[in-house]
């Protein structure tokens, strides 16, 4: 039957290395929770960058197509003005029997002028497209650094190791503190007197 010091002692150091797990235990699941709340912001704060993303990307597509459409209609309005143009000189030409190398030049001109004005158009747009793709890269960029502004869960838990080791030293101190407990441990300490061999022995004789 245990000794009341004894149990005490074992009570004692089973309350402090409970304690100690337990609060291993308790740090452990802080340490999880908040892991699974930062991946949660990060996971969302992903999904709005995307959706952010997407929405002005699809609104530079938009602008784009804008812009070659009205790049077209500028080129065909171009070509039916110098057309319109040629033919009231042609007419004019004719009613004043004008004739000739002055009416090559003439409508000549004409053609230069409107080819000059499709090759400002066209070099607009190629110009308007090189800004859409920058644009379209700086979206790209934007869209990283925004997805990557909240990190993973880093919070690390508490050391396994490092809570056995404590637990250990607690019982190691335990024991080495407490005379019960290291008898209960070790067993009692004491010395076994048995006879030398240099001792004198009675002998009866009959």
């Amino acid at each position: 039957m245990c000794e009341p010091a004894t149990i005490i002692a074992v009570s004692a150091l089973a309350l402090s290395a409970g304690a100690t797990y337990a609060n291993y235990e308790a740090q452990t699941e802080q340490a999880s929770s908040m892991n699974a709340y930062q991946n949660a912001l990060r996971a969302q704060n992903i999904e709005n960058s995307k959706a952010a993303y997407l929405a002005d990307n699809e609104l530079l597509n938009r602008r784009l197509e804008q812009e070659r459409a009205a790049a077209a209609e500028e080129k065909l309005k171009s070509t039916i003005e110098g057309q319109k143009i040629a033919a009231k000189a042609t007419t004019a030409a004719g009613e004043s029997n004008v004739a000739g190398l002055s009416v090559d030049r003439l409508l000549s001109g004409i053609e230069r002028d409107v080819a000059f004005n499709q090759g400002t158009i066209k070099r607009n747009l190629v110009n308007t497209e090189a800004q859409a793709e920058a644009n379209r890269e700086l979206l790209k960029s934007s869209f990283q650094s925004n997805a990557n502004s909240v990190s993973q869960g880093m919070y690390m838990g508490p050391s396994g190791l490092a809570t056995g080791l404590a637990i250990g030293g607690q019982v190691l101190g335990a024991v080495s503190s407490n005379s019960a407990l290291k008898d209960s441990f070790f067993g009692k300490s004491g010395t076994n007197s048995t006879p030398s061999g240099g001792g004198s022995t009675s002998r009866v004789t009959k």
